[in-house]
């Protein structure tokens, strides 16, 4: 028998209650049938659980004000800004083409912290050959410097959020590493828990082992990819199939060998998925 008088006791204040949770879960099964919102209904839950933690309404959640980013939530610069001005905290903003400084000041403690971000930080961190720090460069550093201040001074009022769009560009920056480094992109096999209607997901990266090309493999690795199949999912197999234009395991001979270790990195990685969901 298990011994629980040592056990810390659950604070259920911070749960929803039975109808709340029911309400939750009635919009999400709404949204998820309007089709105006990505992701399925358990994902588009976990946002508005998501967003009641942060204080946000669901529809502002939904509409474009919070994200969550496999497990991490992003919020929009405005909502952050409109978030931490709520909690009766001062900001003063000054933006340019090139830096943006904003100095915030605490409404309890008088605390005041400025924060600054400008182009060349932003062109040391790989950020600044982006499309949209190209056109709206104004925007992109006024979102890092909010985002940069909000975790240092404002930390309770927007928990461990991001600002939008900063998960997306740090993957970016290591996905362009890494191909510089001779990795190759092939279409994931796990599965992402991104939120299909904010951004694309980043395709996994996997070395190419083989400087030959169009060589075909031999009987050894295509009864180990074989050998595979039944411990990967459902999805990650459709995939594999789908990427390589192939029906079935019949026809793995198919495969290039320069793909073969990419393919069993892939399906490792799946496999290791499974295994911390259980």
């Amino acid at each position: 028998m298990t011994n629980t008088e040592n056990l810390p006791a659950i604070n259920t204040t911070l749960l929803p209650a039975a109808q709340e949770f029911q309400m939750f879960q009635t919009i999400a099964n709404s949204a998820k049938k309007s089709g105006l919102y990505g992701g399925d209904e358990h994902k588009i839950f976990m946002v508005l659980l998501a967003a009641r933690e942060l204080g946000i309404s669901p529809m502002l959640a939904l509409n474009g004000g919070i994200w969550n980013i496999q497990g991490k939530i992003e919020i929009s610069a405005r909502l952050m800004n409109s978030m931490i001005r709520r909690a009766g905290h001062t900001m003063q903003i000054t933006s340019t083409r090139t830096e943006c400084t904003i100095v915030g000041m605490r409404a309890d403690t008088k605390e005041v912290h400025t924060e600054v971000f400008t182009l060349e930080m932003a062109e040391r961190a790989g950020l600044a050959s982006g499309n949209v720090w190209k056109k709206y460069p104004e925007d992109m550093l006024y979102n890092r410097c909010m985002s940069r201040l909000a975790r240092r001074l404002f930390p309770d009022v927007i928990g461990t959020a991001y600002v939008e769009n900063e998960i997306k560009d740090a993957k970016e920056i290591e996905r362009q590493e890494l191909l510089q480094a001779g990795y190759e992109e092939v279409t994931p096999c796990h599965d992402d828990n991104h939120n299909e209607s904010h951004n694309a997901p980043i395709s996994t990266k996997l070395v190419d082992a083989s400087p030959e090309k169009n060589v075909a493999l031999n009987q050894e690795q295509i009864d180990t990819l074989a050998s595979y199949l039944p411990k990967i999912t459902q999805k990650c197999k459709y995939n594999f199939f789908d990427f390589f234009g192939i029906k079935d395991a019949t026809e793995l001979y198919k495969i290039p060998a320069e793909r073969y270790k990419g393919c069993i990195n892939s399906f490792n990685l799946n496999i290791n998925e499974q295994v911390k969901e259980l």
